[in-house]
């Protein structure tokens, strides 16, 4: 008898770490410091004399890789050690990755990745926790391959990583717009707010809720009844940003601050720049699956609930309509501007009210900022 073992290879690998959108790839090894229980990790985008963006590194104080998650997680695609828990070790945070695949990411960016880590081990002769170093390094050419390097002496000062990525890609201009610090926000803002531990920092720039959000609201609790399941867990926030987006998109989680993958909203709300996210054990199974990416998933599990959260915020939508109608008028009535007052004296005033109230909502959501 011949055992047969698979390796993944090459072109598997390059379709796995694939991503189109550089902000994602970035933001996959921030999930990551956040995992290793990390509480201030900087995005810094390093540029060359003439200004063109050189190297990117994203620099965290978490607990750094062992020399035996080196060996494992780095030598083991899908089998991670966080398929098997659910709080990260030091600081019960939800933990965000399940398969490992976060690290390949990279391969979207640059040439070569390299971990520079640092972390506390016991000795093997016994003894104290003491600070042991590491390099681990993949190039984008050989993803199936990661080279291990053990420090003769510790790196740094204390516990941490920091990721290398070099020879990059493209130019990623786009990596340095207010737009790409927009879109790295909505995906860790909500993380912030259920951990305010957390400091994250993007190309100088902090992400903090106070600065960029608006208001925010949790909608109502409802079950979700499906053709062979209900979903009894959905919880849906609404964050209403201080400066406009480009699209408005539905983020979905298994628990409170995690994004595991996103879908454009598509509901009209004239003036309002929000973004939605939904979190359930349900979105964790399809992501689980590698689906949530997908522009067009068709599973019907999904588009049902999909579906039951935009008609959510539909409702939310017009609810803010209202206030933000109701709003504009008392401002009139508060300037003496508003031609009338008191209760309608008939029903032909009381629509005539109706008349002149309704392009006031209209007004209201093109002066929104």
């Amino acid at each position: 008898m011949t055992i047969l073992n698979l390796h993944a290879k090459q072109d598997f690998l390059e379709r796995d770490a694939a991503t189109r959108d550089p902000v994602r790839a970035l933001a996959e090894l921030v999930w990551n410091a956040l995992d290793a229980d990390a509480t201030k990790i900087e995005v810094i985008l390093e540029r060359n004399d003439l200004g063109g963006l050189a190297a990117i590194r994203v620099v965290d104080n978490g607990n750094g890789i062992t020399a035996e998650s080196a060996t494992h997680d780095f030598g083991n695609l899908g089998d991670s050690w966080k398929r098997s828990a659910h709080r990260t070790s030091k600081l019960g945070r939800a933990i965000h990755g399940k398969e490992g695949r976060g690290r390949l990411r990279f391969f979207s960016l640059a040439q070569r990745a390299q971990w520079f880590t640092t972390t506390l081990e016991e000795p093997s002769e016994g003894g104290p926790p003491q600070l042991s170093s590491r390099t681990i390094e993949i190039h984008s050419k050989a993803l199936e391959r990661c080279e291990v390097t053990e420090a003769a002496k510790p790196i740094a000062e204390a516990t941490g990583t920091i990721v290398a990525l070099t020879t990059l890609k493209d130019t990623f201009d786009e990596l340095s717009t207010p737009d790409a610090y927009r879109q790295f926000s909505t995906l860790f803002a909500p993380y912030v707010l259920q951990y305010p531990d957390a400091e994250i920092w993007y190309n100088g720039f902090k992400v903090d809720p106070d600065v960029t959000i608006h208001r925010w609201q949790d909608l109502p609790h409802t079950i979700v009844q499906l053709a062979n399941r209900t979903i009894d867990d959905l919880k849906v926030k609404v964050i209403e940003w201080k400066s406009a987006s480009d699209t408005r998109q539905i983020h979905f989680g298994g628990e409170d601050g995690i994004v595991l993958g996103s879908q454009p909203a598509h509901v009209t709300a004239p003036g309002f720049e929000y973004s939605a996210y939904a979190y359930s054990a349900f979105f964790q199974e399809v992501a689980d699956h590698n689906l949530l990416e997908l522009d067009n998933l068709n599973e019907p599990d999904f588009i049902a609930v999909l579906a039951h959260i935009r008609q959510a915020l539909t409702d939310y939508s017009r609810m803010r309509m209202s206030e933000q109608s109701l709003g504009i008028i008392q401002d009139l009535k508060d300037q003496g501007a508003y031609p009338y007052e008191g209760e309608p004296r008939d029903e032909i005033e009381r629509r005539e009210r109706q008349v002149f109230d309704k392009p006031m909502r209209a007004i209201t959501f093109r002066t929104q900022p």
